[in-house]
């Protein structure tokens, strides 16, 4: 029997931080710097026998505007996954627990993957996607009443991009501070004009109290925890969905509902 031959697309996977996408290297067969998509920080490999790229689209609305210049300029992908890190709204998630989102929320807008990505044995569940970070477990309570399992910042404007480009698209996050749990200083004050994070501001939150450090020290253990149990779940679920896709049409452009 002659081998498989399988689509030539490149399958996108993006992250925010390149914290998320150094772990997720290690799905890349072959994988190698990628410097024609520079200003990003990309590598390219395969999965299997199909190709990918794996790409840091920056943080909050950078990563949409990424997501927008990639399908217009670059070659139609496969599809397009976003992976990395999410904060808890359900408190049966903890640290660590993955989720395969089934709609992204943004206000009155919501997005859902088409055609559905496979989910059987995994957790899924609505992610609510803000303009600020969640610091506090008061405000992840409060977030929590519209129904959404988890939170970040990226999910919208790259569903949105994928949606209206008719690419098929699918997010999955792993939790990194659970629903109850508070992060250590306020990341929103320690972001730079063009939205990622200053460690220097960071550092500087964190030195004002001693007890900042053990919790910085601590969501780095657990930031630590979810990438490599995204990666692992990534490993076993990447190639049903990379299946899927080869054998479905595409989806025609669409709006959020």
């Amino acid at each position: 029997m002659p081998p498989a031959v399988h689509d030539e697309r490149p399958l996108l996977i993006l992250t925010a931080l390149r914290e998320e996408a150094t772990p997720l290297r290690d799905l890349l067969i072959g994988g190698r710097p990628e410097p024609r998509l520079r200003p990003s920080i990309a590598w390219r490999g395969r999965i299997g026998d199909r190709p990918a790229l794996l790409i840091v689209a920056g943080m909050g609305a950078a990563a949409g505007a990424s997501t927008r210049r990639l399908l217009d300029e670059g070659p139609p992908p496969l599809g397009l996954l976003l992976a990395g890190v999410a904060g808890g709204l359900d408190p049966n998630l903890p640290a660590g627990a993955t989720l395969l989102a089934t709609e992204i929320r943004q206000g009155e807008r919501c997005w859902r993957p088409n055609p559905t990505p496979p989910v059987a044995g995994l957790e899924t569940g609505a992610l609510l996607t803000t303009e600020r970070i969640l610091t506090t477990a008061a405000e992840k309570r409060a977030a929590a009443g519209a129904g959404a399992r988890a939170v970040d910042l990226e999910a919208a404007g790259v569903a949105a991009a994928a949606a209206a480009a008719g690419v098929p698209w699918a997010c999955m996050r792993a939790i990194s501070d659970p629903a109850g749990q508070s992060l250590p200083v306020d990341f929103n004050r320690c972001r730079r004009v063009d939205g990622e994070l200053s460690l220097p501001h960071v550092l500087g939150q964190a030195l004002q109290k001693p007890g900042r450090i053990v919790g910085l020290l601590r969501l780095r253990g657990q930031m630590r925890l979810a990438t490599a149990s995204l990666t692992a779940c990534l490993r076993d679920w990447l190639p049903r969905w990379l299946d899927q896709l080869e054998a479905a049409p595409w989806p025609n452009p669409e709006q959020p509902t």
